[in-house]
């Protein structure tokens, strides 16, 4: 296969219907709504689980759970992660079959044999990620957990890229279901242990795998027949740079998410139940302003599948358009949390968490900034997917990384986690600078609501939500108009009439 590549930036671009707009902005909006009725559930059960779990057993969960995050893209070699913006491609050259049954056999041939390594290995990851090599055992029953999840992963980034997002909302509703009942189920009869949760998270995978099976063969039915054979060699040696960049931006994207938690583990001292508990009180703290995280994530992968066929199609200034609306309402509804979160963080974690984890509250504003940095990231990472351009989004992502693991190196063995929250806010600010300009400077251009918001997002970390923050937030408000600009103001407007008219006309046939 030959290299892909895409329109230039400068060319000239082709006109968006008024229809097209509002199936976007309104596939979009449902498909929010959906997922934070499915968060708020998850966020009810991870409350749950802080409240019952002993600190030492969330953080042996917490840090299994991030071992399940982090290696399952490299285990799967990151391959799904291009489906967004490739599949597209290969459905324009009558190739889509093809290319999903090859994807599927590589990535589950690398899910099992990663998983066998793992087990092998369980000892000396064991030591590396719970401070303890005893406790390879717990290495072992995660990895095992890795293969419904990876393929549960495979699955769903399958159905989004092909812009089935209702079906794929629909599983993930199931998985949230499953993984919630489980939990409780299995923390009532099992005990407060990390055990009990890794159970019920192997189950929220496999369920909506078998519940979801045949909606999968109805989809799979659905797609045109390959109008050419694929060849395998050309294929994925066409293939092999685009998937080295997203393998290398996926791992040093896992490590910015987890360097925080493993330095803690291996830098922090203080013995091995010690250091769980730290990094215990270190996951509830997170899980008010990871919420919001939840939610983006699925928005982002939503507008992906919209904004590439867009760029196919010459539409460039669509998608410059539909970027820089999608920053600016999460970035303002993220900050607007994010400022409730900092100033309420008090009252808020000590009802939740019945006080167990009141010491920790000062490490608020740095987590909100951090996870409100970590919205916009995944939104500017589809513009550089979009334009061909994913190298560059590696400079901010390294230099963040590195940022982050230097101020954890210094901070973590004398202040513990409040080191290592800092250190996450400082590595997100760096990311977040290094992408607003290299991504302005590749095409998506300047704009001054953007860079006024992405300003405001450091009244997070000036104080604990104090009067001056809330009148600074209230004047950034106030200028509406210079935030979003006239084509934004109406497409949002728009929405909201076209919306308006929905549920008017369905109260009226009620």
């Amino acid at each position: 296969m030959t290299s892909v590549t895409t329109p230039p930036l400068s060319g000239a671009t082709s006109a968006v219907s008024p229809r097209a707009v509002d199936s976007f902005l309104s596939s979009l909006l449902l498909l929010l709504l959906l997922t934070i009725g499915q968060k708020a559930l998850g966020f009810v059960r991870s409350v749950l689980v802080c409240r019952w779990l002993p600190a030492e057993e969330l953080g042996t969960w917490s840090m299994l759970h991030t071992m399940v995050l982090t290696v399952s893209p490299l285990l799967l070699l990151s391959i799904p992660a291009c489906f967004g913006r490739y599949f597209s491609i290969y459905e324009s050259r009558g190739q889509l079959r093809g290319f999903i049954r090859q994807a599927t056999l590589i990535c589950f041939g690398s899910l099992g044999l990663g998983v066998g390594l793992l087990c092998l290995q369980r000892a000396t990851i064991a030591d590396w990620a719970l401070g303890d090599a005893n406790l390879g055992h717990l290495i072992s029953a995660a990895a095992l957990v890795l293969l419904p999840f990876g393929v549960f992963s495979f699955v769903m980034e399958m159905i989004l890229a092909l812009r089935h997002g209702r079906l794929a909302s629909n599983l993930n509703l199931v998985s949230t279901l499953t993984l919630t009942l489980a939990t409780l189920g299995f923390l009532f009869l099992c005990g407060s242990t990390a055990w009990a949760v890794l159970y019920a998270f192997a189950l929220s995978s496999m369920v909506p795998l078998i519940i979801g099976f045949p909606a999968w063969r109805r989809v799979w039915a659905g797609l045109p027949a390959d109008q050419a054979a694929l060849n395998w060699a050309s294929t994925w040696s066409g293939m092999l740079p685009v998937l080295l960049l997203f393998f290398v931006s996926d791992l040093v994207g896992n490590l910015f998410f987890t360097v925080d938690k493993f330095m803690i583990v291996n830098l922090y001292q203080a013995t091995s139940q010690t250091v769980l508990h730290e990094v215990g009180t270190y996951e509830a703290m997170q899980v008010l302003p990871a919420v919001m995280m939840a939610v983006v994530i699925w928005v982002a992968r939503t507008l992906l599948p919209y904004t590439a066929r867009a760029w196919e199609e010459g539409q460039v200034a669509e998608v410059q358009l539909q970027t820089h609306l999608a920053l600016k309402l999460v970035g303002g509804c993220g900050l607007t949390l994010s400022l409730f979160l900092v100033a309420t963080a008090g009252p808020l974690c000590h009802v939740l968490f019945n006080g167990k984890y009141d010491s920790a509250i000062g490490l608020m504003p740095a987590l909100a900034y951090f996870y409100l940095g970590c919205c916009l990231s995944l939104l500017w990472m589809n513009y550089f997917w979009c334009a061909g351009i994913a190298r560059w989004s590696l400079l901010g992502t390294v230099a963040g990384l590195v940022v982050n693991a230097v101020v954890n190196y210094y901070l973590v063995p004398q202040y513990g986690i409040e080191g290592a929250a800092w250190g996450t806010a400082c590595g997100i600010a760096a990311q977040q600078l290094i992408h607003m300009v290299v991504a302005a400077r590749l095409g998506l251009g300047w704009d001054l609501g953007l860079v006024a918001l992405m300003l405001g997002s450091s009244l997070l970390v000036i104080g604990h939500g104090g009067a001056l923050a809330w009148l600074a937030w209230l004047a950034l408000l106030l200028g509406f108009t210079g935030i979003f600009s006239r084509e934004e103001q109406s497409r949002l407007h728009a929405v909201a009439v076209g919306l308006w008219n929905k549920v008017t006309r369905r109260h009226r046939e009620n």
